[in-house]
């Protein structure tokens, strides 16, 4: 890559840094953001995001904007904080005893499993199986607390 010439990631930073939120140039580095431009010209994914861009920064600013008042300000920031935090405790009491448990079950499903190799592989496809289904239940809970 010569020095002209930019990569995608480096011409959308620098395009994001060079315009303010209405999309005109603040003054920024004249020769950055032409490189930008130019690679905008060759790259049809940064030609797409740069429209796409455009068309938010144009939607957010034509959205009436509404004045709070700081007191209902306070009273959001003072319910933010007193939520409780979102506990990822590792080694809680349920989720040490769901290891000691699985670890058990699986020593003594390796040990039947391990007479022959068909055993082994139709073991490792439930495994697979059985995690997958941990991930899938493991996300609709987060999902579920981000959404009340």
């Amino acid at each position: 890559m010569s020095e002209v010439e930019m990569n995608c990631m480096e011409a959308r930073e620098t395009l994001t840094l060079v315009r303010d939120v209405a999309g005109v140039s603040t003054g920024g580095d004249a020769q950055m953001e032409g490189r930008a431009q130019a690679h905008l010209k060759d790259c049809k994914g940064c030609n797409v995001w740069s429209q796409q861009v455009g068309e938010i920064v144009a939607m957010a600013s034509s959205m009436p904007q509404f004045d709070v008042s700081e007191a209902l300000t306070q009273n959001i920031m003072k319910a933010v904080d007193s939520e409780p935090a979102h506990q990822t405790s590792v080694l809680s009491g349920a989720n040490l005893f769901q290891m000691l448990f699985g670890l058990a079950v699986v020593a003594i499903m390796m040990v039947e499993a391990a007479e022959d190799i068909n055993g082994l592989v139709a073991w490792a496809i439930g495994l697979g199986v059985v995690y997958s289904i941990n991930l899938l239940v493991r996300s609709n809970k987060e999902v579920d607390l981000l959404c009340d």
